[in-house]
């Protein structure tokens, strides 16, 4: 049975993170306000974050040792008592371990901002100082921040060309290679879809193994009972039904195998332009994406990955309006989703040769930040690259019962311990903090506090990091 979240263990996350905001809006961000001598030494905080993990494991272990011993008096020698005794023991332990991970990312600009606007509403209520022995209440951070930059704050260590977290921008593809991306082509013409709209239901149903199955419900839903009009193209089941018709039912069976034929070729139309479509995005727009995103700068890769979005979106609406296609009995409706098909495979290369446009612009923009770069001056990092807390909580509570039962030729049991049981609740808290990186929506931590992250948790399982 999987342990219950009580006791120890029901730690409230709200409360948690409620006490790990305040703690850093009230000590971390009041470090950063501080001036030494006219001067901000810790300045650099304010654009920090913190990512922070918890883990709340509850280990529940049950023993049970039953034994005896059983005696048997045997003749007496020499005045001297004889006896055999036989000891039968046995044993059964179970364990159950539960754990709880949650993680998150805050920024302190954004934790500023809240508090302004929140500090005194019902999430934080001025952050009152609560007592006692679980991660709700004091975690320390003062004496760590105090301890951590103290060498700032002694000038030992000052923001320099120290080697920080994160990478420069790869180098842009050349210009002459951007010129070289042609657009791709608009949808298919009349001719290359003439000779879906006159093909007739045999040489439709012998396209692939979907039409084939398609065409065999078809058939079967409009209860076309003869083969002359399966083999007939579009152009000879018109003439049947063009007046005078001498055979009504004929006319009728005419009829069925037209709405047929038409359903099975929209829906072979309609997964052809799926597969091109699917090509596009593999062949195309996928690796361009992988080239602007390895190789422009960032500032302007977003238009690129709009543009990709936008064919992903769309690749994905096609995709829907082929399902429609394969799947009703409806001429009205089976051309609608056809129509929409066409209109989404357009959509796709509208997009993708805007994408082909948007990289050229990148490519412009890149070289000539990459200009701007040569003649900055080299980059200054923070005096700290991260620091990182660790807080556990360990909870054991145990328990045994031994009955003890001596009888004339058993005694029972003869373990120490007849049953026991151990509940261990573990509460572990790391929080790092460090300058985070720009992602693709905001902000994420980076590499540094990522592995400071790892770090921790290697060593709370006790394995050894080298570097």
């Amino acid at each position: 049975m999987v342990p219950p979240r009580d006791g120890a263990a029901a730690i409230d996350v709200n409360a948690v993170v409620t006490r790990v905001k305040c703690d850093l809006r009230n000590i971390v961000l009041e470090k950063a306000r501080k001036k030494i001598g006219g001067a901000q030494p810790f300045l650099f905080l304010r654009s920090w974050a913190a990512k922070i993990r918890l883990s709340l494991v509850v280990d529940d272990s049950a023993s049970i040792n039953p034994g005896a011993s059983v005696t048997t008096p045997l003749h007496t020698v020499n005045n001297v008592a004889q006896s055999f005794t036989l000891g039968v023991g046995a044993g059964l332990t179970t364990q159950a371990v539960r754990q709880e991970d949650v993680e998150f990312l805050v920024s302190f600009s954004d934790i500023d901002k809240e508090f302004q606007q929140t500090s005194t509403g019902p999430f934080y209520y001025s952050c009152p100082e609560d007592r006692g022995l679980l991660l709700e209440s004091d975690l320390g951070l003062d004496k760590l921040i105090n301890n951590a930059l103290s060498p700032v704050e002694n000038g030992v260590l000052v923001p320099g060309r120290n080697v920080g977290p994160g990478v420069g921008a790869p180098p842009p593809i050349p210009l002459r290679d951007i010129g070289k991306i042609a657009a791709v082509k608009k949808g298919d013409t009349d001719e290359q879809r003439k000779r879906f709209r006159e093909a007739s239901i045999t040489e439709l149903t012998a396209l692939n193994t979907k039409s084939a199955a398609i065409a065999d419900r078809l058939i079967s839903n409009f209860g076309l009972n003869t083969s002359e009009f399966k083999s007939m193209s579009a152009e000879g089941i018109k003439k049947e039904l063009a007046p005078p018709v001498p055979d009504p039912a004929k006319q009728i069976e005419a009829a069925k195998a037209e709405q047929a034929r038409t359903i099975l070729a929209n829906s072979a139309e309609a997964t052809e332009l799926e597969t091109k479509t699917q090509a596009i995005i593999n062949n195309i727009v996928k690796p361009r994406f992988s080239i602007a995103e390895g190789s422009f700068d960032h500032s302007c890769v977003g238009s690129v990955a709009q543009q990709q979005f936008e064919a992903l979106a769309q690749s994905a609406n096609l995709s829907a309006f082929v399902v429609q296609a394969d799947n009703t009995n409806d001429v009205k409706v089976s051309n609608t989703a056809l129509e929409n098909a066409r209109k989404a495979h357009d959509a796709v290369i509208t997009a993708t040769n805007q994408m082909a446009k948007n990289m050229l612009d990148c490519a412009q923009k890149t070289v000539v930040i990459n200009e701007a770069k040569k003649n900055a001056p080299p980059p200054v990092y923070d005096p700290v690259s991260a620091i990182t807390e660790t807080v556990n909580f360990y909870i054991t509570a145990t328990g045994s019962i031994t009955p003890t039962w001596k009888l004339v030729r058993v005694t029972a049991p003869i373990s120490g311990t007849f049953i026991s049981g151990i509940r261990k609740d573990t509460n572990t808290l790391i929080l790092t903090m460090g300058r985070p990186q720009s992602g693709a929506g905001g902000i994420e931590a980076s590499t540094a506090m990522n592995n400071q992250i790892l770090y921790s948790i290697l060593s709370q399982s006790g394995i050894t990091v080298r570097p």
